[in-house]
């Protein structure tokens, strides 16, 4: 399948929101992929920025693993991502690259939000990235209060934060009461990643 090569939209929107999806239960992610595919229906120009992942096209691949979903989407808009596709959170330490990746990738964000290139900035497990300290909310809340009126931003990631939730026009949580987890049973390609 060859890259799509979309151009500068357009069609920008007129006045763009933020989106905080938060929660321990499955489909923020997958909520962000279809906002991305129905606004990429309607002319819009997203961009996906993606904390504390990394994917790989190939098996077998030390660092990194498959995710269907950005194997589909890098076809047709951008995917950045900012992670050393080593699994962490806070009973593990933290290492500087992990540091380094986190201040990176706000640093991109800022850059894709200001940019008047993009209709849309999805920034994938960003609120994790805040929990685990590798981000200031301060900062990210900066970010979002000085964004470009026609730009709407999706953030998702775990943690609930009042702060997020009070800014955000869209604030909407994820519980997760089963899952198949529960019983033994991992990860399966195709529904999962």
């Amino acid at each position: 399948m060859e890259k799509s090569t979309l151009k500068k939209s357009s069609n920008h929107l007129n006045r763009g929101l933020i989106h905080y999806y938060f929660g321990d239960g499955k489909g923020k992610t997958t909520t962000l992929v279809g906002a991305i595919i129905r606004a990429l229906g309607h002319g819009l120009k997203p961009i996906l920025i993606q904390y504390l992942k990394l994917h790989s096209n190939r098996k077998n691949e030390r660092n990194g693993y498959f995710m269907g979903e950005i194997h589909f989407l890098q076809y047709f808009i951008e995917v950045r991502q900012f992670g050393t596709g080593i699994f962490i959170n806070d009973f593990k330490s933290k290492s500087d690259r992990d540091f380094e990746l986190a201040e990176k990738g706000l640093k991109f964000a800022k850059k894709s939000i200001n940019s008047g290139e993009y209709d849309i900035v999805a920034l994938d497990e960003i609120v994790n990235a805040v929990s685990l300290n590798l981000i200031d909310i301060d900062e990210l809340i900066n970010l979002l209060k000085s964004k470009p009126k026609h730009v709407e931003v999706f953030l998702t990631g775990a943690m609930f934060y009042k702060k997020l939730m009070k800014l955000a026009d869209y604030s909407i949580g994820y519980n997760c009461y089963r899952h198949p987890y529960e019983k033994g049973i991992d990860a399966r390609k195709g529904i999962e990643f």
